[in-house]
């Protein structure tokens, strides 16, 4: 690792903040605790169903995103537009998510809507039932998410709903999925992001980043109460995800810039219809890497949230990849759960391994320092290059079964990402 001045940039860069409202972001935390959003102040908020503009979704700023299959519209429809009015669901807020809806004066709320003339006349009006929602409200306020599959308990199905067998596009990506997402999206090329494992006095391999998430589920459906399908289970979560890049390797990698960035999923709360006692279920119990197909192969470290003081190892491998500090991942609904997750710069790189690995179809103890500089630059292993890109928590619902509903509805008070964390 060498002392460059780009490292110098990042230690001035340290001493800068922006800081409006209620998030917070400097070179090494970036923080939302309830309070106002200068997101929303600044209108920088995107929002859209099946986006398709790069553009818009990797600018800088707030995003609020719906996935899913729109009847009755052209089957590749993208960039749908949202409504903040009409929704059936905006007025049980407080139900479904934990957060009393705000006026409008005090916060926002976003849902699916078909019109557009990419829909078909008869549905214009529509607007789906998944819905995200703002209460700026300090004492009682968050972001309040809640997604629904299936007809309700008149038998109305919204226009909006999980991708059919076909998935995405008909790729397969995201079959059976319907998702809400909400993300904190940084301007990384500038440096105007976090750097958690940068300088702090500690010996690189001991640094630690930390992920603290206040959160939680109000209601939480996967068909139980008359499923007439056990063929291929329900499942529902919600989920905190953050996104990581390498900027040198990004800039020099050529073809395989997917390489130089790795997102954490981890799995908050998970709903399967048909399991009861998740401490039997074995494939929950560690994490494992894919290459998403819906995001063009982007590496994808997955897991469980485990129990204070456990350590999470790769399934496969028996790396390690990250410690909780907090609450472990629900199955129940529950209110204001603080979750606590640490990855050491020696985790981080095992991650990096597993990358390697299968990239190069080799085993994870196998890839050299060599082999890691081709993959990811000779900065693969340097703290100061590996930058903070986006932040979200969402929900995703499987649900294969048109006549099944299945639902999930939550919120988040607070998010943390940073080399330590203070209460």
């Amino acid at each position: 690792m060498r002392t460059t001045i780009y490292s110098i940039v990042i230690l001035l860069l340290s001493l800068i903040a922006i800081n409006t409202g209620a998030e917070s972001l400097t070179s090494t935390a970036f923080q939302y605790k309830g309070g106002r959003l200068g997101y929303l102040e600044r209108n920088e908020v995107y929002s859209a169903w099946n986006p398709n503009d790069p553009s818009s979704v990797l600018k800088p700023g707030m995003k609020v995103l719906f996935f899913g299959r729109a009847e009755g519209c052209e089957s590749r429809v993208g960039n749908g537009p949202v409504k903040n009015q009409g929704g059936v669901r905006f007025s049980q807020s407080l139900e479904l998510t934990g957060v009393p809806l705000a006026s409008e004066d005090n916060g926002r709320r976003w849902a699916p809507s078909a019109n557009s003339e990419q829909c078909d006349k008869s549905v214009r009006d529509q607007v789906g039932d998944s819905f995200v929602h703002v209460n700026e409200n300090p004492e009682n306020g968050g972001i309040g998410i809640f997604t629904f599959t299936g007809p309700d308990q008149k038998g109305r199905r919204s226009f909006f709903r999980q991708f059919d067998k076909s998935g995405k596009n008909g790729s397969g990506a995201n079959a059976n999925i319907e998702g809400t997402f909400v993300a904190f999206r940084f301007d990384w090329q500038k440096g105007n992001t976090v750097r958690p494992w940068a300088e702090d006095g500690q010996p690189v391999d001991q640094r630690k980043t930390e992920f603290k998430t206040v959160q939680s589920v109000a209601v939480a459906s996967v068909g139980d109460e008359g499923a007439s399908h056990s063929d291929e289970p329900l499942q529902a979560k919600q989920q905190f995800i953050a996104a990581f890049i390498n900027r040198t390797c990004f800039q020099n990698s050529g073809a395989r810039k997917g390489l130089c960035q790795l997102q954490y999923l981890f799995n908050i709360a998970v709903y399967r219809a048909g399991v009861k006692d998740w401490d039997n279920v074995k494939w929950f119990k560690s994490a494992g890497l894919f290459m998403d197909p819906a995001q063009g192969g982007l590496p994808v470290v997955h897991g469980p949230v485990g129990s204070r003081g456990e350590t999470t190892l790769d399934q496969d491998s028996g790396l390690e990849l990250y410690t909780s500090l907090g609450e472990p991942s629900h199955h129940d609904v529950f209110k204001n759960k603080e979750f606590r997750i640490q990855v050491s710069f020696a985790q981080f790189k095992n991650a990096l391994r597993l990358i390697a690995a299968k990239a190069l179809k080799i085993s994870p103890k196998q890839p050299s320092p060599a082999d890691m500089s081709t993959l990811f630059s000779q900065s693969w292993d340097d703290p100061n290059e590996w930058m903070l890109t986006s932040v979200n928590v969402s929900q995703e619902i499987y649900n294969p079964y048109e006549d099944v509903r299945a639902h999930l509805g939550g919120a988040i008070r607070e998010i943390v990402i940073g080399s330590s964390v203070r209460n």
